[in-house]
C-alpha cells in the first residue's frame, strides 16, 4: 500500500523507529511505477505476483523472492486474489557497518531468487531468514527490532559472500561465487 506518493517517489511511513515495514498484502491492488529509498523484499505466499523494472517483467511464483534495491523505479501487479509479504527497510543501519557499505554499493538493482535455480543455496537461506523476520515482526517480543536487523544483516552478508551478479537479457539473478557488478548503487536517500 502506497501511503505517500509524490510523482514517482514514494515516502515510506515505517510507523516505528526501526525503519522496517512489513506488509502482509492480500489485496488485488496494483502499484504504479514508483521508487523509494528503502530496499524492498517481496515474497508471494499464495498465487504469484508481477514486478516490472524497466522493460523487464518478473513473474514471481509462490515462494519466489525478489529484492529490489533502493532508488530503483518499479511497478507491481497483483493477481485477482493472493497473498504476499512485502518488507521495506531503510538501508541506513546497514550502511553504518563498515564492510556492508561496500556490499550495498555493489548490489545490483534486482536480485531474483527461486527455489528451482539455487545451486549456492541462497534462496533457502534468504527464505528461512524472511520467515523468521515475519514471525519476529508479528510477535513484537523483547529485542524484536534487533532480531529483525540481525537477520537482515545475515541475509546481505550471505548474499555478499556467495553471489556473482550477472546480467542475462536484462535479468539480474544470483549465480553463486563472489564478484562485483558493474551496476553501481546510488545512495539516493542521503541526497534527500
Amino acid at each position: 500500500m502506497i501511503e505517500s506518493l509524490n510523482g514517482e517517489h514514494e515516502t515510506i511511513n515505517y510507523g516505528n523507529s526501526l525503519g522496517v515495514r512489513l506488509f502482509h498484502n492480500k489485496e488485488d491492488e496494483n502499484f504504479p511505477e514508483h521508487w523509494h529509498t528503502s530496499i524492498e523484499i517481496i515474497m508471494p505466499l499464495n498465487q504469484g505476483y508481477d514486478v516490472e523494472i524497466g522493460t523487464r517483467r518478473y513473474h514471481l511464483k509462490e515462494g519466489d523472492i525478489i529484492i529490489i534495491n533502493s532508488g530503483v523505479l518499479h511497478s507491481l501487479e497483483a493477481p485477482p486474489f493472493g497473498e504476499r509479504i512485502i518488507l521495506q527497510f531503510g538501508d541506513y543501519l546497514l550502511y553504518s557497518l563498515k564492510e556492508m557499505e561496500t556490499l550495498l554499493t555493489l548490489l545490483p538493482q534486482v536480485i531474483y531468487l527461486t527455489q528451482e535455480d539455487d545451486p549456492q543455496r541462497l534462496y533457502g537461506f534468504v527464505k528461512r531468514q524472511m520467515d523468521a523476520i515475519v514471525v519476529e515482526y508479528g510477535q513484537e517480543k523483547t529485542f524484536f527490532q534487533a532480531a529483525i536487523y540481525a537477520r537482515l544483516i545475515e541475509i546481505f552478508v550471505f548474499l555478499g559472500r556467495g553471489a556473482t551478479w550477472s546480467t542475462r537479457r536484462g535479468c539480474l539473478k544470483c549465480k553463486g561465487g563472489v564478484k562485483a557488478t558493474r551496476l553501481k548503487r546510488r545512495n539516493i536517500w542521503k541526497s534527500l
